[in-house]
Formats: C-alpha cells, sequence, structure tokens
C-alpha cells in the first residue's frame, strides 16, 4: 500500500495529478489554491471559469498545465464548524471524490494536501486521520501511489520513529484507528506523534507563509516628500496588492486622503481586479486584501478598511488576524449593535468607545481584545499607526526619496519591489516588534508607544504554552481553570470553538493531550 507522508512543495510534485484544497467558485484563493494558481499561470484559471463551480465535498478535474503534473483535481473540503454538520462525511467524500478521479484518467501518482485544515480550520488531527483512512481504503482494491503532503518544516517532526512508508503502519494499526476505546486513541496520537516526513526537498517561501493562519495582507505606502505621481503611487499599489493576493482575494480595499478628506475604498473582489487611481495630494495609502473567516465577503460593509469616528474625525482601520473575544466585548463592554459581521470591527468600536485616536486608545484597544493581531490606521490627517501584534509586519524606508512601504510579510514587499523596478536604492527595514504602536506621520516623522501584549497567544515563540508570566494561584483549582482557560484561549486562536476543548475532555482526553494536539495544529 504505496501511501507516504512528504515535506514538499506540493506545486513542485512530479506526479500524475496534484489535488488543490479549492473554494466553491474554483476561482483562487490564498493558501495552497494560491499557490497552485500562480504555479500553472492564467490557463488553469481559465479552464476553471468554465466549470461552473463546485459543491463541498465533491471535486472536478483540470489540466495542469505549467505545473510538472499532468491533472489538477480541485476539491473543495468542509468549513469546520462544530463538527455535528456533517464535516467529517464531506471530507470523506473530498478525497474518494478525487480519488475516483485520478483512477477514472489513469493516474498512477497523486499528491494530496491535507484538506480543509487550513483557513477552513479543520483538527488537523482528525483531518489527517481521514486522510489516511480514506487514501488506504481505497488503496486496498486500486493500485495506485499517493503522497499527502506537508508545507512546514516542522510539521509532525517531533522526534520517533521515521515513517518512509505508512502502508506497514497502518496495516498493523487499521483496527486501533476503527476503535472508539480510549486506549485505541491513545496509541493512534502516540503514532501520529511519532510521524517525521520523508522528504528534505526544499520548501518554498511562499509555502512557508501559506500556512500561517490568519490569512490576510496589510500593505500601503507613504510618500513622505511627495516625490511620485498619481500614476506612479498608483501603479506601486497595484503591483504591491497583487502580491498580496496570496494572503486574500475574497476582498481588496484601501484608504487615503485627499484634501483633508478620507475616502475609503473596496471592493468583494481580488486586487488584480482593482483598478487603483490615488489623487496626487495623497501621500498615505493604506490597503487590505482580505481572506474571509468571519462575515461574508460579498457585502462590502464586511470588508477592511473600515470606517470609525473619533472625536467627530473619521479614521480608517485594517487588521489582519483573528479576534475570538469580540463577541464578550460588545455585551461587556456595551458597544452598540452593528451590521458589519466580522470579528475585526470591534476594534473600530473600542476606538470609538475611547472617543480618541491616539496612543492611549490605540493602546486600550489592543490590550482589551483577544487573539491574534497586527492593525493598521490611518486619520483624517494622514497619520499612519501600526499596532504591531503577534501577526507579521514588514516596514522599509528608502532615504533616497522618502518613500515608506509596507506589508505583511517581507517575502511579499520583495517579489513587488523586483516587478516594480524602482530606482530608490536600497531600503532600510523599521524595526516592529510584538507590542509596538508606531506613528508615522506624513512627513515621515515617527513616534513610538506600547502596549501589554498579555492576551495575544504566541505559541510560536516559546515552548511554554503561556505567552506571559503569571503569578501563582494558591488554590489549586483556581489554577487548574486558569490552565484550562488559556487552552480554551489557544483553541479559540486557531480557529476552533474553546466549547471543543470540552468535548475532547468528555470523550476521555487529558489536558496535556490536549495541549499537544494544540502545538500539532501550528502546522499547514
Amino acid at each position: 500500500m504505496p501511501l507516504h507522508i512528504v515535506r514538499n512543495d506540493i506545486t513542485k510534485m512530479k506526479v500524475d495529478a496534484i489535488v488543490n484544497a479549492a473554494n466553491s467558485s474554483l476561482l483562487g484563493g490564498g493558501g495552497v489554491d494560491g499557490c497552485i494558481h500562480r504555479a500553472a499561470g492564467p490557463e488553469l484559471l481559465a479552464e476553471c471559469k468554465m466549470l461552473g463551480g463546485c459543491e463541498t465535498g465533491s471535486a472536478k478535474i483540470t489540466k495542469g498545465y505549467k505545473l510538472p503534473c499532468k491533472y489538477v483535481i480541485h476539491a473543495v473540503g468542509p468549513r469546520w464548524r462544530d463538527g455535528k454538520r456533517g464535516e467529517r462525511d464531506k471530507l470523506i467524500s473530498c478525497y474518494q471524490t478525487s480519488l475516483a478521479l485520478a483512477r477514472e484518467n489513469k493516474c498512477e501518482t497523486v499528491a494530496f494536501p491535507l484538506i480543509s485544515s487550513g483557513i477552513f480550520g479543520y483538527p488537523k488531527d482528525q483531518a489527517l486521520r481521514i486522510a489516511i483512512d480514506t487514501i488506504s481504503e481505497f488503496l486496498l482494491e486500486n493500485d495506485m501511489t499517493v503522497y499527502i503532503v506537508i508545507f512546514d518544516r516542522k510539521a509532525y517532526q517531533i522526534s520517533g520513529k521515521l515513517y518512509t512508508d505508512i502502508a506497514e503502519y497502518i496495516d498493523d494499526n487499521y483496527v486501533d484507528e476503527h476503535s472508539d476505546n480510549y486506549s485505541a486513541r491513545l496509541r493512534r496520537l502516540n503514532a501520529l506523534r511519532d510521524m517525521e516526513p520523508v522528504c528534505e526537498a526544499s520548501v518554498c517561501e511562499e509555502a512557508d507563509e501559506a500556512i500561517e493562519p490568519n490569512m490576510c495582507c496589510l500593505f500601503g505606502l507613504i510618500d513622505s516628500r511627495n516625490q511620485f505621481s498619481a500614476k506612479e503611487k498608483s501603479r506601486i499599489l497595484s503591483v504591491l496588492a497583487t502580491e498580496c493576493e496570496e494572503r486574500g482575494t475574497d476582498a481588496t480595499g484601501i484608504a487615503y486622503c485627499s484634501h483633508r478628506h478620507l475616502s475609503i475604498y473596496k471592493r468583494p473582489i481580488a486586487a488584480h481586479r482593482m483598478r487603483f487611481r490615488i489623487p496626487a495630494d495623497s501621500r498615505v495609502i493604506m490597503g487590505h486584501t482580505r481572506m474571509t473567516t468571519q462575515g461574508d465577503a460579498r457585502k462590502n460593509r464586511n470588508n477592511h478598511p473600515f470606517l470609525g469616528y473619533a472625536e467627530n474625525r473619521p479614521f480608517a482601520l485594517a487588521h489582519n488576524g483573528v479576534l475570538w473575544n469580540d463577541g464578550i466585548l460588545r455585551r461587556t463592554k456595551h458597544l452598540p449593535k452593528t451590521r458589519i459581521e466580522t470579528d475585526s470591527y470591534v476594534a473600530v468600536q473600542l476606538i470609538k468607545q475611547k472617543n480618541a485616536l491616539d496612543f492611549s486608545s490605540l493602546t486600550y484597544m489592543a490590550e482589551t481584545v483577544e487573539g491574534s493581531f497586527t492593525f493598521t490606521v490611518l486619520d483624517q490627517r494622514e497619520n499612519l499607526y501600526f499596532v504591531k501584534g503577534d501577526n507579521p509586519l514588514c516596514l522599509y524606508y528608502y532615504p533616497h526619496c522618502g518613500l515608506y512601504l509596507y506589508a505583511s510579510t517581507e517575502a511579499i514587499l520583495n517579489r513587488a519591489l523586483k516587478r516594480l523596478h524602482l530606482p530608490i536604492g536600497k531600503p532600510e527595514r523599521v524595526e516592529l516588534n510584538c507590542g509596538d504602536i508606531l506613528k508615522l506621520r506624513p512627513s515621515g516623522q515617527m513616534e513610538r508607544s506600547s502596549f501589554d501584549a498579555a492576551n495575544l497567544l504566541c505559541p510560536w515563540s516559546s515552548f511554554s504554552l503561556y505567552p506571559v508570566q503569571r503569578k501563582a494561584v494558591p488554590q489549586q483549582h483556581r489554577a487548574e481553570q486558569e490552565y484550562l482557560d488559556t487552552l480554551k484561549g489557544v483553541a479559540a486562536y486557531y480557529g476552533y470553538e474553546p466549547s471543543s476543548i470540552d468535548e475532547l475532555l468528555d470523550v476521555g482526553f487529558s489536558t496535556d493531550e490536549i495541549e499537544e494536539l494544540l502545538y500539532e495544529r501550528m502546522i499547514y
């Protein structure tokens, strides 16, 4: 039974077919979907447009075009909600339909990503278990070589036996994999922890960035000396926004000021379809590309940037990340009802509550929300604020011309610069660390402040589950409750309902085992 787990960039797999973790439109997105479309070229999108979308749990096949594979099988996995809405059956159907298409097209080798385990939020241990079970059942009656491709270098790389071929493992543990008793679950968990990817192939930077949770992108520019024409700034924004598509294609938006008037222009379309017309007097432009996690992107009010008011002056806010206590804050802070459905908008409401846009109100907002974030905020005077949390941001300054450029990742920024060929010399990187607030005036003058990042969950920055030091609690039950609350917080950060922790406890998992599961979900 030739089933392998490998570490590689799926777009470089020399197989008959690769499987794309697609959305229902089949028109491209972020993550794996975006990487595959970029590598295949525009012909893939053109063929996908002719397919009329695809239902969740099903798959459709196209040519591979510029990819080293003959075919791309586009599988639409389910979004994880609570596990009680048919998610498992739909995910199984994804693999079954994809394998059937591969067989019909006489494919001998197929490579799968871990479908639905990224932005769709399917718990990764369950997703892997379903993938192994479904593929192995198919291989019992079909002659095919199948790869499960993991992008992340740290994926399942917990010390233990190196599995170059997991067929024997599946054969030896097949009964256990279909058992519901507690000891069997533990054996499965331990077996998964022992796995390592077999392939030492290089992993592209794009793949590493694509696996990051919270796949939106912040971008923008500050023309501090007003040396660039409206056409030049529009071109810079267009190229930069298009490169940001790898982190979100559901919507694109910008905010800018002209003649002391703040404007927000946003649409539920990918960045390459936007037409940027920046006024000549606009020196600061703040942008965002969106990967939807909450709130229908087709309703433009749910897209970034968001409009707010403080001291009767407008401001615009954009967010990369996930805030998981927005519902609680709306109740406890008595925030007004809103038709905007995204978690991000609570940040606007908190600033409005203070009726000021300054370091104090931004500190209050950043220390009140819980989850993950980096914010950008633009006011009517063209002051741009960076509220740097645990999500990435890269800011370049070009002293030769006074230009500032920023994007969520350095790789995106560098790719845009390579396409632009701007004769502006070498940049200086402006350092922004977690907990920093930077105010950048349109003149280029900087002011800095900071906030307490205790409510941020940054498990990759430490081997400890706790991102901050906590005072010892004398009562044992209080300590246990704090630990449980922290587990739920980490679960919520990764997009899982805190109630899922209670469900795992109810079926027999210990808190230690749940903690290990949460760490393993940091992959892909």
